[in-house]
């Protein structure tokens, strides 16, 4: 037997010698295709010895007063003779007593990837810090924000959700006409999901890493931020000064502490603000109290007024910290002073009272605008899983509070391939078929914009979303995401392209479910803008929609093969294509099987494999749908799935274009590779060319400089000198011309000294 010992918040627990400790282990699951698991083991018994009981606090006593939250789970790891197993948290569920005495506690162990959910809990989107995104908020700089090619985090989509825009006709509705402007107070922002994924690092002081989190296909993916019918303007927020140290009042962390159940009596305990001072007599601003670090509740108004916040009886022992945030609907200055009293009458009747002050100072709400307000209501939890469904991507636990993320064929790619033959029990494989699915549908959330209302009315489905059917007699599966697909409109014979947050026959505006949206590259347009001071021609802009130019190839947020709005042609390279299809088709390929199998495994394999390697059986290759590991014995039950994959996954580069350019390729690294060496013919550059990586920081992002083709294609040129255009509009090219096939090799060096070349090519179109 081997020796395990279990730690809590670095704290050993006594085991019984008898007790088996059996993890289950499982992330893809061909049964669930959408849902992410993670490790947990059975629920087990540890003794009450007397340590045991320190640990637990005496978890059995009632009345006994504890220090620790029974309803949290607490950090903790386990290890196998001393090397280390798994990391993740332990819940205590129960006290087991015989005669009135402590026998043993009941724990539950939960890996890394539970305890993300755990620290998100229930907390909105809103209670993020994005006030490193805010600008000032002024219709010139919603002007540059949509024309501009610069790197910004907030941009302004051109939707609409005041009126139905028209384009000629010289209406009260055509843009193209300097009358009918389009006003920069209609548009609402959108913010990268990069941003709001660092927002989420920064309030849970957790580490989210990967590659992928610098690839384009998720950089230039934006959150549409829009809670409301119409567009209102917040300056950002800002915390209420707190003044004094007075009972309470914390003038360093700015707050204030109400603590009960301190005087053996009835309290009562009320919070009042009161607005000393307002620069500004007609516009509106609001006084944001948060109770606990959750919003609690929100108070408008004009000019100056004392309001009670709070007015509440509470329970005994039940304390609450109290934050107090301001905000307005235009620059102004305030001073507010908040006010504490408690009453409280004794155990004889006799009453007693408290009261204590902050006076507040003079603070400037400047005209930044405040993202959080306009946030879509929307849980951390459920943003963070869809945009994993949506990109399918696996998050696995690196270390406690470290996470790393990787679409799923990346999260493959970077696993081991570890032949275990010689641990196989061979009297004890049982072959399954799989049972598929006979229809597996990818879908968002249902859009009431009246451009998707009519998509679906002339196409029975909707925009964007996608059913793939097999062959099968087995369920439908459905993959759907949290996520609006607005479908977008481009005006005759412009590269002009424009969203409506508008419903059907009245044009009415709505609030959309929350909506993803993909920039695309510079498009020339022409149409008039309003920045509240001037009427202008825009000639250039970033088209918002499903859209985007990854190194040279068009890919789209649609799951299914549409038909692109903005470039209206279909994009093959749908969200199914890239992220859902290779590990569906795997499993669908006839010849494919659940193989059952036991092994027996050492501890330097069990406690160094990862659900991403690869499993070789004689001459067959697997991937783990499911593993239960004993692992006081070291015996595994695998549900292995027959693997058809290449063998090393060959990186796709995509198409340059003939005049070349800089093309942008995170490099995820396998986690046994300690370094790689770019080498490639001339005239191609790497930044960097060679990179490390260890367990922490896997990942390196290569910027690839490609210079013009030189053998490109000519253009027939007429006697004026023009190029000669064919009944299509389209400029007529020679045929001498050529596509360049770049070899580009990749040196890999393993931790244990083998190296191994691998090349793969770049086409750059001729």
């Amino acid at each position: 037997m081997r020796k395990i010992s279990v730690y809590i918040e670095g704290e050993r627990i006594e085991l019984f010698n008898d007790e088996n400790i059996v993890v289950n282990s499982s992330y893809q699951n061909y049964k669930d295709l959408a849902k992410i698991f993670t490790d947990f083991s059975q629920s087990f018994t540890v003794p009450a010895s007397e340590r045991n009981n320190e640990i637990f606090q005496h978890f059995y006593q009632t009345d006994v007063d504890t220090t620790l939250n029974f309803q949290l789970r607490r950090e903790a790891k386990i290890d196998i003779d001393h090397s280390p197993f798994r990391t993740g948290k332990i819940q205590l569920e129960k006290a087991n007593l015989k005669n009135g005495m402590p026998e043993s506690y009941t724990i539950t162990f939960y890996g890394d990837l539970r305890s993300l959910s755990d620290i998100f809990g229930d907390d909105k989107l809103n209670v993020l810090d994005l006030s490193g995104y805010a600008h000032n908020y002024t219709g010139a700089e919603v002007q540059t924000r949509i024309t501009s090619s610069a790197s910004y985090d907030v941009r302004y989509p051109l939707i609409s959700s005041n009126r139905l825009w028209s384009y000629g006709g010289g209406t009260t509705t055509d843009i193209s006409s300097s009358s009918y402007p389009i006003n920069y107070s209609e548009l609402f922002p959108a913010l990268r999901i990069n941003n709001i994924f660092q927002a989420i690092e920064s309030k849970y002081n957790i580490s989210i890493q990967g590659s992928f989190l610098y690839d384009k296909r998720w950089n230039d993916c934006y959150l549409y931020l829009k809670n409301r019918d119409v567009f209102e303007f917040y300056t950002d927020e800002q915390i209420l000064d707190i003044t004094t140290d007075d009972s309470g009042f914390d003038s360093t962390a700015n707050t204030l502490q109400v603590i009960t159940g301190l005087i053996n009596a009835s309290e009562i305990h009320t919070i009042e603000a009161k607005c000393t001072y307002n620069s500004n007599s007609t516009d509106v601003w609001y006084l944001d109290v948060y109770r606990n670090g959750v919003f609690f509740t929100s108070l408008a108004d004009i000019g100056t007024s004392a309001w009670i916040l709070v007015d509440s009886t509470d329970l005994e022992n039940v304390n609450y910290t109290y934050q107090f945030k301001l905000r307005a609907t235009a620059q102004m200055t305030l001073k507010v002073a908040i006010c504490y009293k408690v009453t409280w009458t004794n155990d004889d009747y006799s009453p007693g009272s408290g009261t204590f002050y902050s006076n507040g100072i003079n603070q400037t709400l400047s005209g930044n605008i405040n993202l959080n307000a306009l946030l879509p209501d929307m849980k951390v939890a459920d943003f963070v899983s869809g945009v994993f469904k949506e990109f399918n991507i696996m998050c696995t636990g690196v270390t406690q509070d470290v996470f790393k993320v990787q679409p799923l064929e990346d999260w493959y790619a970077s696993g081991l391939i570890r032949d275990f033959t010689q641990y196989t029990d061979i009297n004890s494989i049982d072959i399954e078929r799989i049972k598929l699915y006979k229809r597996i549908a990818f879908k968002h959330e249902e859009s009431q914009s009246f451009m998707n209302v009519r998509f679906k009315e002339l196409n029975s489905k909707e925009y964007g979303s996608l059913e793939e059917s097999f062959d099968y007699d087995g369920q439908d599966y459905e993959v759907k995401v949290p996520f609006e697909n607005l479908l977008h409109q481009k005006f005759t014979g412009t590269d002009l392209q424009v969203g409506y947050c508008l419903q059907v026959n009245d044009y009415k505006p709505y609030i959309p479910k929350p909506m993803l949206l993909y920039m695309y590259e510079n498009k020339t347009c022409s149409f008039y803008f309003n920045n509240g001071t001037t009427t202008t021609q825009i000639t250039t802009y970033k088209p918002f929609g499903q859209d985007l130019l990854y190194n040279g190839n068009n890919v789209s947020l649609n799951f299914g093969n549409d038909i692109s709005s903005l470039l209206e042609v279909n994009i093959p390279r749908g969200m199914y294509q890239e992220y859902y299809s290779p590990y569906i088709l795997n499993l669908y390929r006839a010849k494919n099987r659940v193989v059952n199998v036991k092994m027996h495994l050492p501890i330097t394999e069990l406690t160094t494999m990862r659900l991403n390697d690869r499993i070789i059986i004689r001459d067959k290759r697997y991937i783990i749908n499911e593993m239960k590991s004993n692992l006081n014995t070291g015996e595994v039950d695998f549900q292995l799935i027959l693997d058809f994959r290449a063998l090393r996954r060959r990186r796709t580069f995509g198409t340059i274009s003939v005049s070349g350019g800089k093309a942008y390729i995170p490099w995820e690294l396998s986690y046994d590779v300690e370094s790689v060496q770019l080498t490639s013919p001339t005239g191609i550059s790497f930044d960097p060319a060679s990179f490390t990586a260890d367990q922490l920081v896997e990942f390196g992002v290569v910027e690839m400089d490609v210079p013009a083709n030189p053998v490109e294609k000519d253009f027939f040129i007429l006697e004026n000198g023009d190029s000669y255009i064919d009944e299509t509009s389209v400029p007529l090219r020679s045929e001498y011309g050529a596509e360049v096939v770049h070899i580009i090799e990749a040196e890999e060096t393993r931790y244990n000294g083998e190296i191994e070349t691998l090349s793969y090519t770049l086409i750059q179109s001729a």
